[in-house]
């Protein structure tokens, strides 16, 4: 109800998942066909769409992903045999032996190809080559294969919350607020009834 009254509206779930130990991460293997590239401002456009698509309705908009390019520390493209970037991760600066993963995502038109957990592993072995002794990701639950692929990958559930976002359309709000005062209002007027 608090945060109902200040126009707060539930959007989703959130997790960080860790790896305790990332120290001994192995040097990623991709499968044929593919190769890992450092990436580039001239890929951010392709990494957008890629994680717009892979995420979907729980996407986090344009000023998310710029932030998450702002705190950017590595960035790495994933292509497939035509050049064509299928995958992507970023990590953050290592900040006391821990790094971030701050996001890993594959085109829809590669999944079940195992390219998720490829990019993960190297984003993993990237954040270890920088010093992290332990890594942090962060999933949507209600992204369950994302959960699986972490899992498999040595990371744990380590804490969640739920997420409120607040619509930054102020007509929009009023009229909400009107609708919900007057929802389930019964009104008698004169002799009525």
């Amino acid at each position: 109800p608090l945060l109902q009254d200040i126009d707060c509206k539930f959007f989703a779930e959130w997790m960080d998942m860790a790896n305790p130990d990332i120290t001994s991460a192995p040097v990623p293997e991709f499968p044929d066909g593919l190769s890992m590239r450092k990436g580039t401002d001239e890929d951010l456009q392709r990494f957008y769409e890629i994680w717009t698509a892979a995420y979907g309705e729980f996407g986090d908009g344009p000023a998310s992903f710029d932030w998450l390019v702002n705190f950017a520390d590595w960035m790495g493209a994933l292509e497939d045999e035509s050049g064509e970037v299928v995958a992507f991760a970023m990590n953050s600066e290592v900040d006391g032996a821990e790094g971030r993963v701050l996001a890993a995502a594959v085109a829809p038109e590669a999944w079940g190809n195992g390219y998720g957990r490829s990019i993960l592993g190297a984003a993993t072995y990237a954040l270890a080559a920088a010093g992290a002794v332990r890594a942090v990701v962060r999933v949507r639950p209600d992204i369950t294969h994302a959960l699986r692929i972490c899992a498999e990958a040595g990371f744990r559930h380590h804490r969640g919350g739920l997420e409120y976002r607040r619509s930054t359309d102020e007509e929009a709000i009023t009229a909400e607020r009107d609708a919900r005062r007057v929802a389930g209002v019964k009104a008698r007027f004169g002799r009525h009834r």
